[in-house]
């Protein structure tokens, strides 16, 4: 399932963040605020982000609202806008297919 054992193990750092985001409200604030900083103290775990890249975390927790998150286009895919390639990067992203009930946006 894991390509390295750094991706179980980064897995496994998340899993833990989430969990105690849920459970301790007082660290979810922190992570939203410095999310670097607090996975460091909390975990010991050095976040590593690519050159120009930033770490967000929202809070989505609300259990009455749905999101989209809207990744970036992949490279490979900027360079060809067809419909085809646009939708397998889709499916790719999300990892399976989406299927929307379209008979109401019909009606």
């Amino acid at each position: 399932m894991f390509d390295s054992e750094q991706q179980k193990k980064t897995l496994e750092i998340l899993q833990a963040i989430i969990k105690r985001a849920w459970q301790d409200e007082a660290f979810k604030r922190a992570l939203i605020e410095n999310p670097i900083e607090t996975i460091k103290k909390v975990t010991g775990a050095q976040v590593s982000l690519p050159t120009g890249k930033t770490l967000v975390v929202k809070d989505q927790t609300d259990e009455n609202i749905l999101y989209i998150n809207i990744p970036a286009v992949p490279d490979v895919i900027a360079k060809k806008q067809g419909e085809v390639e646009l939708s397998a990067a889709i499916r790719a992203v999300l990892g399976f297919n989406v299927l929307l009930d379209q008979t109401a946006a019909s009606a």
